[in-house]
């Protein structure tokens, strides 16, 4: 084991903010959060009660008004209706970013970053823009506010953006750079929240609107392009582009659409460690997935938490993430070493959804919500060592494909909790499907627990870069093993 280089969070911050692109992906990633973070609370509330009026012939006061033990019938089973709905679009979103995201992020490694940002953040204001109007026209289905959010899955631009910063940052700054850049993302989900304690729900969300709106024009204004075209990537466009002799087969072509984001994503089988740490990934986004889009809706359903309740939950949340993750992070990792701090946060994952499972009042919730912070130290982890595993032109392919995967269980996680939690709610108790997450999170931890800590190739496997040594900080060098990664760049 080499020596740790103790290297400042002082030279972290130079190196973060003396970099155009990275101080514009935090200001996108600011701005989109607090644009998504003050609407958290907000839109199940109004899901629910449109679904209640809708489809359940509901005509008093607003849902969100009744305590849950005297809540009418058609709210609760408007509320049930808006959580599977938001499992079905989640799913519609993951599909979009399966098929998508490998393509996308291989197209951007050949023509650059800035459209697929520019575009990712145009299709984030639809959600907004639909829940205003959704406010302004009493008769709009809530189809229309998961049909626009589910678009935001065609270009993942959070995948975009850890490539953009693997573009422009050196191997042994990217953890705390990706964490630099999550904190920022956090500070959102940390302060929004608590914009419905002073505004109304059509407030809060024309606020909303204006705050993605400003992200996706601060994207079209002043992202930098961090990919230039190299001659390897015109050489490579030049080979995947048809000669004039070669006549177009339709048949082909949709082979081709089909097949391509699999040939793409076969990047994470070029190693043991690819191989484990996306198995690892894929239990942990199948249980965020569940927790992001369902626990809101799980506990003002069953433990009468109110907006006002989650706006103060989410913002002590959003606080200890902004620490962990800008903080914290870079010492964790000296004192435990990249791969005790992978594995403890995945057992932290197992204990903060078992919590969610077995809690029946808002202080149960709480402690969960507060732990779940440190389980999120794993995902600035997991794409700071999978970028290890391949050279710099191949940065966007290697993010875009593990966003697929972990896309595929995304999608397929709230489904697969909802089917749980309709079988068991009126039986063993409607936080069973938590209890099922933490099992799920629990197969995880041993996948990343198994991740080899020695290089280690098979015969006949060829890889761009070594497996890293795990028993080792994210923060110590690692030889250029490109000369792809000489390329001069203009945002240095």
């Amino acid at each position: 084991m080499t020596t740790i280089n103790n290297r400042s969070a002082k030279g972290v911050l130079t190196t973060f903010f003396g970099t155009k692109a990275t101080v514009a992906i935090l200001v996108v990633s600011a701005s989109l959060s607090f644009g998504i973070g003050c609407t958290v609370g907000v839109v199940p509330e109004i899901l629910s009660d449109r679904y209640a009026r809708l489809d359940h012939s509901y005509h008093g006061p607003s849902c969100s008004d009744w305590d849950d033990n005297v809540m009418p019938v058609p709210c609760k089973n408007g509320a049930d209706d808006a959580q599977a709905s938001s499992a079905i679009g989640t799913l519609v979103l993951n599909a979009f970013t399966l098929f998508c995201n490998p393509v996308v992020g291989s197209w951007s490694d050949l023509h650059g970053r800035r459209m697929p940002i520019v575009f990712g953040m145009f299709l984030a204001t639809l959600s907004p823009l639909v829940l205003v109007l959704m406010q302004i026209i009493p008769s709009m289905s809530p189809v229309w506010y998961y049909s626009a959010s589910s678009s935001v899955g065609v270009i993942n631009y959070m995948s975009i953006m850890f490539a953009a910063i693997s573009d422009v940052v050196p191997d042994k700054d990217r953890a705390p750079c990706f964490a630099i850049m999550l904190a920022g993302w956090y500070s959102g989900f940390a302060l929004g929240p608590s914009f419905p304690l002073l505004l109304n729900h059509f407030h809060v969300s024309i606020l909303s609107l204006v705050l993605v709106t400003l992200a996706f024009l601060f994207s079209c204004l002043f992202f930098p392009e961090t990919r230039p075209q190299t001659i390897e990537a015109l050489i490579t466009t030049t080979e995947e582009t048809p000669t004039s002799g070669e006549s177009w087969n339709g048949c082909r072509a949709i082979v081709d659409f089909i097949t391509k984001p699999f040939q793409k994503a076969a990047i994470l089988n070029r190693s043991a460690m690819l191989r484990m740490l996306t198995i690892g990934s894929f239990f942990s986004s199948m249980v965020f997935s569940t927790d992001a889009n369902l626990v809101v809706f799980y506990v003002e359903s069953h433990l009468n938490v109110k907006d006002k309740d989650i706006s103060r939950m989410f913002l002590v949340m959003g606080c200890l993430g902004i620490v962990m993750q800008g903080f914290l992070l870079q010492p964790f990792v000296m004192c435990m070493g990249e791969k005790g701090l992978l594995v403890a946060s995945f057992v932290s994952g197992t204990l903060h959804n078992f919590l969610y499972g077995v809690s029946k009042d808002k202080k149960g919730i709480f402690a969960a919500l507060c732990l779940s912070q440190f389980t999120k130290l794993n995902f600035p982890m997991l794409s700071s060592i999978a970028s290890k595993g391949a050279s710099k032109s191949e940065q966007g392919q290697l993010q875009g494909s593990l966003f697929s995967i972990n896309a595929l269980a995304a999608g397929a996680g709230p489904m697969l909790m909802q089917l749980v939690y309709d079988k068991t709610k009126n039986s063993i108790g409607p936080g069973t499907m938590f209890v099922f997450a933490a099992f799920l999170y629990l197969i995880g931890t041993v996948a990343v627990a198994c991740i080899p800590i020695e290089n280690s190739i098979d015969d006949g496997e060829t890889s761009q870069s070594p497996t890293p040594n795990l028993e080792e900080p994210l923060l110590v060098p690692t030889e250029a093993s490109s000369v792809d990664e000489e390329l001069p760049n203009e945002d240095q």
